[in-house]
């Protein structure tokens, strides 16, 4: 691991509160990105902010939106959503846009913002494409369920303890892991049925439950997050202790890969290597009481580069001001410099394309 560091801060960047964010990272981190041509989108809903960490000629950038309470993120090769607190946002990519003097963007993509589906507030956590559908993980109605223009959302499945749709967050249903097939299986921080019940025992009621059957396949686990099916295994996020885990798909059994000091959430793949993110965990309502306390005097907040041939960590980038908690992390493959057009109005105010006349 490259141990120096590099500091990276502006006081034009602000966090919702005013205060200035800045991040240091490892001096890897810019010609990692580089290498292996790929750029990195992170939400924060504890600052309101999209983050877009891109590189060039060594030095690492990072481009803020704003999003009300930004959570899931979800990309294919045509469409980029973004769940925010009452809708999820669609982008789509164009190449080749222009400002209004007609000067061509320095981007290899544009991901314009193209549809907004109102949901209401559903507590949308974990989103993923399945083909052309988007799954979302609706925590509120502890349910999984897709959009439809006639409907705040269309449930699709919910774990077989939770006897009713309902707006109270009964289990706190927060992510899910998709293979060929689709859905395969969703991470729970309680196998409870009444209205936040999965609050009494959040240090290790948490429970991975298999969506095709409905059988529960590991209890006991401390708040687990971002389930991953990845190279041949199951893996997730055990926030309440800091841990990587691999599971058995046949017993449950969990192998603890590598440990952090931070709450984690946020876990993408790349080629050999994963991508985590960590939180500070500032609040006590939801993280406290945690076995990651006894363990850890400080936390830290930012992402984790792991190697998965030598499971160590090979680079980071940690927000040393300004945010304390991330959300999702999301690699954009073959992109090494795009661009995400905001909802600000000298930004999205400005972008018009359209095709030539017939």
């Amino acid at each position: 691991m490259e141990e120096k560091t590099k500091k990276d801060e502006s006081e034009d960047i602000s966090a919702e509160d005013g205060s200035p964010i800045s991040y240091v990272h490892t001096q890897n981190v810019p010609a990692f990105l580089e290498e292996h041509n790929f750029s990195l989108l992170v939400s924060t809903y504890q600052a309101g902010r999209v983050l877009l960490f891109t590189s060039a000629e060594g030095k690492l950038s990072m481009l803020m939106r704003r999003l009300e309470r930004p959570t899931g993120i979800a990309l294919n090769n045509t469409r980029l959503a973004i769940a925010a607190k009452s809708q999820i946002w669609t982008f789509r990519p164009a190449k080749n846009v222009r400002d209004v003097e007609g000067t061509l963007l320095p981007h290899d993509y544009v991901w314009l913002p193209r549809q907004s589906h109102v949901t209401g507030f559903i507590d949308s956590h974990q989103i993923e494409w399945f083909n052309s559908q988007l799954l979302v993980v609706n925590t509120r109605y502890s349910c999984l369920c897709t959009l439809d223009l006639d409907w705040s959302f269309r449930p699709i499945w919910k774990p077989p303890f939770v006897s009713a749709i309902t707006p109270d967050d009964r289990c706190h249903l927060n992510g899910v892991a998709l293979d060929a097939k689709g859905p395969r299986y969703v991470t729970a921080l309680g196998e409870t049925d009444s209205a936040e019940g999965w609050r009494e025992n959040k240090a290790d009621g948490g429970i991975i439950v298999d969506v095709r059957s409905g059988k529960t396949l590991t209890k006991g686990l401390s708040m687990p997050h971002s389930p991953r099916l990845y190279a041949g295994k199951l893996w997730v996020l055990e926030s309440g202790t800091g841990s990587l885990l691999v599971v058995d798909e046949t017993t449950g059994k969990t192998q603890e890969v590598i440990k952090f000091a931070g709450f984690l959430r946020g876990l993408s793949f790349f080629k050999e290597f994963a991508f985590i993110g960590l939180c500070k965990a500032r609040e006590k309502k939801h993280f406290g009481n945690l076995p990651i306390e006894d363990e850890f005097g400080e936390f830290e907040c930012g992402v984790s580069i792991v190697d998965l041939n030598s499971m160590q960590q090979v680079g980071f980038i940690h927000f040393q001001s300004g945010i304390e908690e991330l959300f999702d992390i999301v690699v954009m493959p073959d992109m090494i410099s795009p661009h995400l057009v905001g909802f600000e109005e000298d930004t999205i105010g400005q972008v018009k394309i359209f095709p030539p006349l017939a």
